[in-house]
Formats: structure tokens, sequence, C-alpha cells
């Protein structure tokens, strides 16, 4: 098992529970050599931990036969709103120097999308997958039971069962991320922006053994998340009987550390929530999905 070093102090921002997980994984987090090196991405909103189910997004590949255009994806099956939020997929690529790109195509393969980036640099690259925010009303219906509708609307809100009463309606971000080195790890990434829920490593992300700690401090809008649980899972849940989630909670500061006890890939998830004013929603929610890498001994 994972050995955790656990703090639990008093909660300023509450999580919520993940309905769908999500994450990007990269055929290589390290790669190495003289000649510019290419890393393929896959990445799906899934449950089972880097075993796709759903494409995030991009374009169906095509094939011409027998006189006309056939598409391995169905959009048509979609629902129409969450069609749109997959159109809506950019993969961002956070270079070393700094500089950014969202341009890189992203094809989707019916149950996962996937990409390509070919590393010139040397130094440490950032993938983010990015959407436009999901928009959804939760209500209640007798006896407690809730339940949701996408959209914020008065579609929405009418679509609503009979005698279900509105609780609130929730602005939903979603980040996907994933960091790559090549030849040597750098630090460009590791300043906080402080927008939205990140993380900021004390550890590089890409330097993790079995016995070794990751030390990290999770930041909401700048400030540190507080008591916010963080659940991490290692790759194959298909193949467990058991899922072997584990758990931990950040300090004061935000502050949480784990110590790693088996190779592997692993999706960290963690999440933030407040209540606002003034605009459509009654609550702010963001979502982190990171995917690590932990070598042997």
């Amino acid at each position: 098992m994972i050995k955790l070093v656990i703090f639990a102090l008093s909660l300023t921002f509450s999580c919520f529970t993940f309905a769908h997980g999500r994450w990007l994984v990269p055929s290589h987090t390290v790669v190495s050599g003289d000649q510019a090196a290419f890393v393929s991405l896959d990445m799906s909103i899934s449950n089972d931990v880097f075993h796709a189910d759903k494409p995030y997004g991009g374009v169906p590949p095509q094939t011409a036969k027998n006189g006309g255009v056939k598409s391995l994806a169905n959009p048509s099956k979609a629902q129409p709103f969450m069609a749109g939020i997959a159109q809506s997929t950019q993969l961002w690529l956070s270079y070393p120097d700094g500089s950014q790109t969202n341009d890189t195509p992203i094809v989707n393969l019916g149950r996962k999308s996937a990409a390509a980036v070919k590393l010139q640099q040397n130094g440490t690259y950032r993938f983010d997958v990015k959407q436009d925010p999901i928009y959804y009303t939760v209500y209640t219906q007798e006896g407690g039971k809730r339940g949701r509708v996408f959209g914020i609307d008065e579609r929405a809100t009418a679509n609503l069962p009979q005698g279900a009463k509105l609780a609130y309606k929730v602005k939903l971000i979603n980040w996907v991320h994933a960091y790559v080195t090549r030849n040597e790890t750098s630090q460009t990434h590791a300043k906080a922006n402080n927008r939205g829920l990140e993380l900021i490593f004390k550890t590089h992300p890409n330097d993790l053994f079995v016995g070794e700690a990751l030390h990290f401090t999770a930041l909401f809008e700048g400030k540190p998340l507080q008591d916010s649980e963080i659940k991490i899972t290692r790759g194959n849940t298909r193949y467990r009987n058991k899922r072997q989630l584990q758990t931990l909670r950040t300090d004061t500061k935000g502050q949480a550390q784990i110590i790693w006890q088996q190779a592997g890939m692993y999706v960290l998830e963690l999440a933030a929530e407040k209540q606002v004013k003034g605009e459509a929603y009654d609550k702010l929610k963001h979502a982190l999905y990171l995917s690590l890498e932990v070598f042997p001994e």
C-alpha cells in the first residue's frame, strides 16, 4: 500500500464527488537523446484509470469507402450539450522556455482522444486539456434524493422532474494535466498563476521514485487550499477487484506529501468550490486531474 502523510485541519473549501474520472496519459514522461523525440498522448473520460471509455473531443478520423465518407464516431448520438463541450477541447502545450501553443490536432478515436507532439527543447513540458465550462442544475426530490440536468437557463429548469425543487446552479471547470521532460528537468512551470485550482511542486513531477516522497502545495485562486481531500489511484483498476483508492488531506498551508510504495502510472484528483454572488450560477467548482509516473528504485 502507499504510505501517506495526512494532515487534517479546518475546512475552507469543500470537495465534491467526482462523477466521471478523466485523464491525460503520455506515452513517455521522460525522453532523452540528441534528436527531437515524439510523445503520444491519450485522453479519455473514464472511471477505469488509463482504460479508455469516452473520447475527450477532437476530430473523428474519416475513411473513403464504397464511394462515401464514413466516420468512425457518430456524434449525432451524443447529447447536444455535451457534444458542444467536446468540440471546445484544446490541448495546450507549455514549453520549457515559457511559450505556449494550443494548435496541436486532437483525433477522436471513438473511445478516447489522442494527439502527438514533437519535443525539440530540453526541459519540462506541461500538457493541459482544456474545455469550455460545464453548467448544470442540481435539484432535490422527495426523500432527499438529488439529481442534475445540464444547463442553468430556463430550458434546464423546465426539464426538472415533476415535484423536484431547484437546489443550486453550478459552473464546473475541469483541468487535466501531465508533465513530460526531455533530457533535463526545468522549473518553468513551477510558479503559481493564482488562477483556479493548481498544484505547486517541491518535488519535480517527473522525478518520482519508489520509497521517495512527493511534496506539493494545493492553491485555489492563489490561496492555500486547506483541509482538502486528494485522491490518488494507481492505473489498471480494471484488473483489480479493489480500486485501492488512496486519500490524503492538505494542512493549513495547503501542503501534503505522499511516499510512493509501488511503481506505475497514477492519477491524482483534487477539487474545490466556492459560493458566488451576482452570477447566473450559485457555485463555482474546479476539478483537477494530474497523471504521474513513479519509477522503480
